[in-house]
C-alpha cells in the first residue's frame, strides 16, 4: 500500500498496479456461521464475491492489483438464525491503483545554443554538425529494465533501446543533423511480479541550427568596423594637413602689406588708403 488519504469522509486507499491485496471483512462474535460478501462498485461495472464467515471474518485476496480494480467496496455479513435472514453493511472502502513505475526524466547535453519554451515544451537547440547525447533516467526502484528513447518527427519515428545501468541510459548522436530535428521522450520498461510495466517521461523538443549566417556574422561586423575605423583614420589625417597649409598661404599676405600676421591683416578699405 502506498498511502491512505480521506475524501469525503471516506477512505480511499492506494496499491501498486501488480500488487498484491487483500480486502477483510469480520464482524464481532454475536452468532456462530453466516457467510461475508464482498460487493465492488465502478463506473463500469459492479462484481460480488462470497466467502463463509471463519471465526467471524471472511479475507478476500487479488493477487494482482490492476486498472479494473479501482472502484469502491464495501461488505456485507449475512447470517440465518431465528428462522430469518439478517444482514448488515459495513462502511465503503475506495480503491485506486497506482502505476508501478515512477515517471522517467529525459535531459539533454550538448555545446547548445540555447534553450526555449513553447506551449510548455522545453525546446532545445544544437548546432548542425555538433555532438550531443540525450539521457534518460529514473529514481531507483526495482532493478533492471530499459530505456526505449522514441524520436517523432513530421516526417518518420524511431526508437531506439538500451539496457538500464544504474538507472539510466544515454543515447550518443555524434552530428546533429536535420533529420535529428524532432521529438523526443523516454520510455522506461520493466518486468516485475509477472507483468510487464512502463513510464513515458515528458517531451524534448529538438531543433538544429545552421552555424553559416553566425559565423559569416561573426566574421563580416569586425570587417566593417575594421574598415570604418581605417577609412576615419585616413579622413581625420588628411583634414589635419591640409589645415596649416592653408595657414601658410594667408600669411604671406599680411606681411607682403608690412603688418605681421600675429597683430592681424588690414582690411580692403585701410589697404587702399595706404596705397593713395
Amino acid at each position: 500500500m502506498v498511502g491512505v488519504s480521506e475524501e469525503d469522509q471516506q477512505e480511499v486507499f492506494q496499491v501498486f498496479w501488480g500488487s498484491t491485496f487483500t480486502i477483510s471483512c469480520s464482524i464481532q462474535p454475536q452468532y456462530p456461521g453466516g457467510s461475508f460478501q464482498l460487493t465492488f462498485t465502478s463506473s463500469n461495472s459492479t462484481h460480488n464475491y462470497t466467502q463463509p464467515a471463519v471465526n467471524h471474518s471472511a479475507h478476500f485476496l487479488f493477487p494482482a492489483a490492476e486498472p479494473a480494480h479501482q472502484g469502491s467496496y464495501s461488505c456485507f455479513y449475512h447470517l440465518y438464525v431465528f428462522s430469518h435472514n439478517f444482514f448488515s453493511e459495513s462502511r465503503v472502502l475506495s480503491l485506486s491503483v497506482m502505476d508501478l513505475l515512477l515517471q522517467p526524466n529525459i535531459s539533454m547535453s550538448s555545446s547548445m545554443v540555447g534553450i526555449s519554451e513553447e506551449d510548455q515544451q522545453e525546446v532545445f537547440q544544437v548546432f548542425w554538425g555538433s555532438t550531443f547525447s540525450i539521457s534518460c533516467s529514473i529514481q531507483p526502484q526495482y532493478p533492471g529494465g530499459s530505456f526505449q528513447l522514441t524520436f517523432t518527427s513530421s516526417n518518420s519515428a524511431h526508437n531506439s533501446t538500451q539496457p538500464a545501468v544504474n538507472h539510466s541510459a544515454h543515447f550518443l548522436f555524434p552530428a546533429a543533423e536535420p533529420a535529428h530535428q524532432g521529438s523526443y521522450s523516454c520510455v522506461d520498461h520493466l518486468y516485475v511480479f509477472s507483468h510487464n510495466f512502463s513510464s513515458e517521461s515528458r517531451v524534448l523538443s529538438l531543433t538544429v541550427m545552421d552555424p553559416r549566417p553566425l559565423i559569416i556574422r561573426a566574421i563580416l561586423l569586425p570587417l566593417i568596423l575594421l574598415v570604418e575605423n581605417i577609412a576615419l583614420y585616413f579622413y581625420c589625417r588628411a583634414n589635419r594637413e591640409q589645415l596649416p597649409c592653408r595657414q601658410n598661404n594667408i600669411e604671406p599676405d599680411y606681411y607682403n602689406l608690412g603688418v605681421p600676421a600675429a597683430e592681424g591683416g588690414p582690411n580692403e578699405e585701410e589697404g587702399a588708403q595706404g596705397a593713395e
